[in-house]
C-alpha cells in the first residue's frame, strides 16, 4: 500500500576496496529503517540512465550488495577513495551519483545502457568503510547531501594538504633552529681544551651523556671518577665519569642536570676544561629555541 511507502531517504559510502568478487555492504542504519522494503533483487540506477540488477544478500540486520555490483563497479570504473551516495526511491530502487577521489562528480560513459545478467560472478566479501554520522537523510536533502559530501572530502583534502604543508613548514624551522644553535657552538673559542655535544633524544631523557673518549683519556687520567660541571653563574654539579675501551660516558647525575636546566634536542652543549686536577668544565648551553645558556 501507497500510504505504507516510507519516505525516500540517501545514505553514504566511500569504496575501500573494488574486487572481481566484492560486495558492498548496505549501512545497518538503513537496513534496520528499511531492509523489510527491500527484495532480493535490487536496482541501480546511474545519471546517465541506465538501470542495472543487483542481488541484495542478507544476514541478521545486515545486507550486502553482492552479484551484480562487481559488473556496475567495474563500468563506472569506481575504485578505492570513490564516493557514492544512494537515493532509495521506493520499489527496491536506487539511484546512485559517483564522486571520484577529488569529489567531483565523475563523467558517465555515454554507451552505457541497462544491464540484466543471468549468470552472475562469484562473491566475495569487499572490505568497506561507511559514513556513520548523518548517513540516512531525506530525499529533500539529497542534493545538500552530494554537495555536503564533495565539501567534506574538499575540506579533508585540504586539511591533509595543510598539514603535510605544516609539518614541513615546522620541520624546515626546527633545522633552522638547530643549524644556528650548532653554529654559536661552533664559535665558541677558548685557551682551555674543549669539546661539544648536540643533545639527542637520549640525552635529554637518558641517564647518560656519551662523551669523546680521546678528550677524556687525553685530560683525565683517573677512571672512573667524578667531574664537576659548572655554569656561568657558579653552580656546580657532581656527575660520575667512566671511560673503557669503546667509549666515555657521564653517567649517575647527568639527568638531573640534563632536567634541572631542561636541555631539549637539539641544543648544543660546550664542555670546556677548565680545572684539570680537579677535573672542573664550564658548560656553556647554546639552545635551539633561544640564545646562548645560562
Amino acid at each position: 500500500m501507497d500510504s505504507l511507502v516510507k519516505p525516500r531517504c540517501f545514505f553514504k559510502i566511500i569504496v575501500s576496496n573494488i574486487t572481481p568478487h566484492s560486495r558492498l555492504m548496505i549501512p545497518r542504519k538503513f537496513m534496520t529503517a528499511y531492509g523489510d522494503d527491500l527484495t532480493d533483487l535490487i536496482f541501480l540506477e546511474a545519471p546517465d540512465g541506465s538501470i542495472w540488477q543487483v542481488k541484495l544478500k542478507r544476514s541478521n540486520s545486515k545486507g550486502w550488495l553482492q552479484n551484480g555490483w562487481p559488473d556496475f563497479a567495474g563500468h563506472y570504473s569506481i575504485c578505492f577513495g570513490h564516493l557514492l551516495v544512494f537515493r532509495y526511491d521506493g520499489n527496491s530502487q536506487f539511484h546512485v551519483i559517483i564522486l571520484d577521489k577529488s569529489a567531483t562528480e565523475v563523467e558517465y560513459p555515454l554507451s552505457a545502457t541497462s544491464q540484466s545478467k543471468n549468470t552472475y560472478l562469484n562473491t566475495g566479501l569487499g572490505k568497506r568503510k561507511e559514513v556513520t554520522n548523518d548517513d540516512i537523510g531525506r530525499k529533500g536533502d539529497f542534493k545538500n547531501c552530494v554537495l555536503s559530501a564533495k565539501f567534506t572530502k574538499t575540506v579533508s583534502a585540504c586539511a591533509k594538504a595543510s598539514h603535510q604543508a605544516n609539518k614541513k613548514t615546522v620541520q624546515v624551522k626546527t633545522e633552522v633552529q638547530h643549524d644556528r644553535a650548532l653554529a654559536s657552538a661552533t664559535a665558541f673559542q677558548s685557551t682551555n681544551p674543549f669539546f661539544e655535544i648536540k643533545m639527542c633524544p637520549s640525552y635529554v631523557s637518558g641517564r647518560s651523556l656519551a662523551v669523546p673518549r680521546k678528550f677524556l683519556t687525553t685530560y683525565l687520567t683517573q677512571d672512573p671518577c667524578k667531574v664537576i660541571l659548572q655554569l656561568s653563574h657558579g653552580r656546580t654539579w657532581q656527575v660520575n665519569c667512566t671511560i673503557s675501551r669503546a667509549a666515555a660516558k657521564f653517567s649517575t647525575g647527568w639527568r638531573l642536570f640534563a632536567q634541572e636546566y631542561s636541555l631539549v634536542v637539539g641544543d648544543v652543549c660546550v664542555f670546556e676544561l677548565i680545572n684539570c686536577s680537579e677535573k672542573v668544565f664550564s658548560v656553556s648551553i647554546f639552545r635551539v629555541r633561544r640564545g646562548p645558556g645560562l
